[in-house]
């Protein structure tokens, strides 16, 4: 059911709680997503999605190598899987913040250099 319709209605609830922010510039919603944090989230939020999984099976392997089937995860039935995702957690986020910082913003910084023409 998800897939056929549940992505679908949470796509319109987030377009609409997005269009609730922008018309409502003072209300609470408004304000939550303008909190700095959550921003600097969304500086690094592609390399968190590019990076997480891969992070959190290289934890399992180094910490859990006997742990059942990859595709068993995630699993969060006891207090060691609980803190190696966590861990995998924090370790994805200082990961990406440290690509920003030193890959993707100088990257940035010599794209905004060049000057773009249309050529006809």
């Amino acid at each position: 059911m998800m897939q056929t319709a549940g992505f679908t209605w949470v796509a319109l609830m987030y377009a609409l709680l997005l269009l609730y922010a922008l018309t409502q510039p003072h209300s609470a919603v408004a304000r939550a997503l303008r909190w700095s944090r959550l921003r600097g989230l969304g500086k690094i939020a592609y390399g968190v999605y590019l990076l997480h999984y891969f992070v959190l099976m290289f934890l399992t392997a180094v910490l859990s190598p006997n742990h059942p089937h990859i595709a068993d995860w995630p699993v969060l039935n006891s207090w060691r899987q609980l803190g190696l995702t966590v861990l995998a957690f924090v370790s994805t986020i200082a990961l990406c913040q440290l690509s920003w910082r030193h890959f993707e913003k100088p990257l940035l910084r010599i794209g905004h250099r060049w000057q773009y023409t249309r050529h006809n």
